[in-house]
């Protein structure tokens, strides 16, 4: 299962890409808790437990795509049998066990129960399969949705106390933590997929949105981080405003950024972004 476990993280988990995505989005909440940065041991852990929440969501999303994959993209690890669907699911089992007994505490356990609930509607859809499989955008928001619950428990794991947004500033502060998220999900579907026979593939954006769509997406994403970080009072919010209006004068003159260097900027945005608040 060792081997297994690793070439799953090799082939479809980048555990150093989305560690710094953790380590930064951390990072965020740190700054607008003014908890100083010399909670090194807090910093660590919860960006360990970022790691690993993502690495559940893409346990989860390997089992649920197993049939999918099996038809369109044969060559992934799973589908290939390189790695056992049974042995997939104890991956994922395992990873939430190792989470709950991280966070498992007298003043986590509301937000443990919530993002436990919310993670079983998103593992059915919602209940509402035939609408997420037309509404993309639905279908991303509302998984994403996810992250709100996992903030609420880091924070009262940071304060030692439950906490809940209870001001407008609390309210805006989780909608930006969504939006780094947003860009990582968005992004990584930038550029088509082919299938083992050559052909584009529908599980991407660039496929179902159009890829100028998509770059609409995206940097429509970081206008509304500029606004809500400039709404906590944050002047640099503007400087994210600016940054998104630059990211769209390729597209106004018809000029195509390669995909490899787009997903290079949108990631260190949406590495930067909670580091912002």
């Amino acid at each position: 299962m060792l081997k297994e476990l690793s070439l799953l993280i090799k082939e479809r988990f980048p555990i150093g890409i989305l560690g710094i995505f953790s380590f930064s989005y951390i990072g965020g909440m740190l700054n607008y808790l003014h908890i100083e940065h010399n909670h090194y041991t807090e910093w660590m852990l919860l960006t360990i437990g970022t790691v690993l929440f993502l690495f559940f969501l893409r346990c989860i999303d390997e089992v649920r795509d197993y049939e999918y994959d099996q038809l369109f993209h044969a060559e992934r690890p799973v589908a290939r049998g390189a790695i056992s669907l049974i042995h997939m699911k104890y991956f994922g089992l395992a990873t939430l066990l190792v989470f709950l007994l991280l966070f498992g505490k007298s003043y986590t356990v509301v937000p443990l129960i919530l993002l436990t609930l919310f993670v079983i509607a998103m593992s059915r859809q919602f209940w509402l399969k035939s609408l997420m499989e037309r509404k993309d955008l639905i279908f991303v928001l509302l998984h994403n949705t996810v992250f709100i619950f996992v903030s609420i428990l880091f924070i009262s794991f940071l304060l030692r106390r439950l906490w809940f947004p209870t001001t407008v500033s609390d309210v805006l502060f989780l909608l930006i933590l969504q939006i780094p998220v947003f860009i990582l999900e968005v992004g990584r579907k930038l550029e088509h997929r082919l299938s083992t026979e050559g052909l584009e593939t529908d599980d991407t954006y660039a496929f179902r949105w159009g890829e100028k769509n998509v770059a609409l997406a995206l940097n429509s994403s970081i206008i509304c981080a500029g606004v809500l970080i400039f709404l906590i009072s944050k002047p640099i919010g503007i400087a994210w405003v600016l940054v998104s209006i630059i990211m769209q004068i390729p597209g106004l003159y018809k000029i195509k950024i390669p995909s490899n260097p787009a997903l290079v900027i949108y990631f260190l945005i949406a590495v930067l972004i909670p580091l912002s608040v």
